[in-house]
């Protein structure tokens, strides 16, 4: 092959590879010269084994394109349909609590912003139920102190009642 033009004009334009032309089947040539000793490695191959080799590896690529496509939609899926379980749970308990318990808690024990939201619900529910509780107690005291006030107006009402009658006594004589 040393001998051959093509050869010759790769050496001269400086190219290391290239397709042989006027053959039957067309072959790709690399060369490399050795500088201690001058020799010149040449490599010939067919090129349909480059095209044999590229369509393989398109059709494994494409195989694992599909695979790792398959594989990111079971992900988002399941990212998605745990998203929406923590929602809906989130929502049930929302409900429960609009419908006045307030003894309920969401369950959701995650350690993400889910968690923190479930957590901030956990506690204004608690809230909730002890300043009810406090209205509660503030609300019998209130009766309390009017039943004090009740009882010390009638104790008032007959002491002046008494008073004025005393007094009518006294004025007739």
């Amino acid at each position: 092959f040393c001998q051959e033009p093509f050869f010759r004009l790769m050496q001269q334009s400086g190219q290391r590879s290239g397709t042989l032309p006027n053959y039957q089947n067309q072959y790709f040539l690399a060369y490399s010269k050795m500088e201690s000793t001058g020799w010149i490695t040449v490599t010939v191959r067919p090129l349909a084994t480059f095209v044999l080799s590229v369509a393989w590896l398109q059709a494994r690529i494409f195989v694992i394109a599909l695979i790792a496509l398959a594989i990111s939609i079971l992900i988002i899926l399941l990212l998605a349909l745990n998203i929406s379980n923590v929602l809906r749970r989130l929502t049930k308990t929302l409900k429960k609590i609009e419908q006045g318990d307030l003894t309920i808690r969401s369950g959701v024990n995650r350690k993400d912003e889910f968690g923190d939201l479930a957590g901030s619900l956990n506690a204004m529910v608690d809230t909730l139920s002890e300043l009810i509780k406090e209205s509660s107690q503030s609300a019998e005291q209130v009766h309390a102190y009017a039943m004090k006030v009740q009882t010390t107006s009638k104790v008032n009402l007959e002491s002046a009642e008494q008073v004025t009658e005393a007094i009518h006594n006294v004025s007739n004589g």
